[in-house]
């Protein structure tokens, strides 16, 4: 009982919908491998020659980055899966590595959690370092992305050098790795910790040695 501009508008949005909901039918999942591809850097090199792939060919699927998707109701895009795979391959290898995406690609929503979430292990833990004004906003999405369902836990570390660093801080760090978590830090608190680290493995030294520069030497001529 509407007029004809209503009619027209209800029907032009239900042809919108339509045709979103035929392109997520079509699309594909980029991340399936074929059997024996194993690798991230086989996803990547063969990501455009999975797209031209027959459909009856066999293809697994990684489970966390299915369940990814299936939690936050989103299906990653190729470019995210090539990025994904490309950044999995250089750690793998031992590599640092640097990528660029634009902006509204996804980088904090799904590149971020995506990644931590393939690489963190019970024996590596993965830390993400953004400015300090970013810390809360990220720890906030990271949560949102891998908590709930994939149960992966996130802590904030911040370190400061005038201030101990507690056991309490230790055993969070410990479980947040066992768990398969990701910790979040800013640089400075990230370039504290090395300090605090290398400050201690001095004195551990002088304690064993002697300050350097004379006392270790001079014990040493005193028992010959």
């Amino acid at each position: 009982g509407g007029s004809a501009e209503e009619v027209a508008s209800a029907v032009h949005a239900t042809a919108l919908k339509a045709r979103s909901l035929a392109q997520a039918l079509g699309e594909r999942r980029h991340y399936a491998q074929a059997p024996g591809a194993g690798t991230a850097a086989a996803a990547a090199a063969s990501a455009a020659s999975a797209a031209s792939a027959s459909a009856d060919s066999e293809r697994v699927l990684d489970a966390r980055l299915l369940a990814f998707e299936f939690s936050h109701s989103l299906m990653l895009r190729e470019v995210q899966v090539q990025l994904l795979a490309a950044f999995a391959w250089d750690v793998g290898r031992g590599e640092s590595v640097c990528q660029q995406l634009l902006m509204g690609q996804g980088k904090t929503t799904v590149i971020g959690p995506a990644l931590a979430l393939q690489l963190a292990t019970p024996k590596r833990v993965v830390v993400m370092t953004m400015p300090a004004h970013l810390v809360s906003f990220s720890r906030t999405v990271l949560r949102e992305r891998l908590a709930g369902v994939l149960g992966r836990p996130v802590f904030v570390l911040a370190v400061e050098r005038a201030r101990p660093v507690t056991q309490a801080t230790l055993d969070c760090l410990r479980a947040t790795r066992d768990r398969c978590g990701v910790v979040v830090c800013d640089a400075s608190s990230l370039k504290s910790l090395l300090l605090k680290a290398v400050e201690m493995l001095n004195l551990l030294d002088e304690i064993a040695n002697g300050p350097a520069g004379g006392g270790g030497g001079a014990a040493a001529a005193a028992a010959a």
